[in-house]
């Protein structure tokens, strides 16, 4: 199934890290210059997954990147 828009993201259960979404709304860039990982809203089901690869050769809609940073709570006991 393909969607003409992303999908809502807590359209669907959480996984069992209390995750939303994580495949199939936007593939995401990665270091390899051109390159994306999983698949979009516009990709058919089964390119919608880690392993899945795919190429890119300037900004679109159905392409992101994910932001990740380490939190710490030094106070917190």
């Amino acid at each position: 199934m393909t969607l003409s828009t992303p999908d809502y993201v807590y359209g669907l259960a959480p996984t069992p890290f209390g995750l939303y979404q994580l495949a199939g709304n936007a593939a995401e860039m990665v270091q390899e210059r051109g390159v994306t990982k999983g698949g979009s809203y516009l990709d058919p089901l089964e390119a919608c997954t880690v392993k899945a690869r795919g190429t890119y050769g300037g900004p679109a809609p159905h392409i992101g990147f994910r932001c990740v940073c380490e939190v710490s709570y030094p106070n917190r006991k």
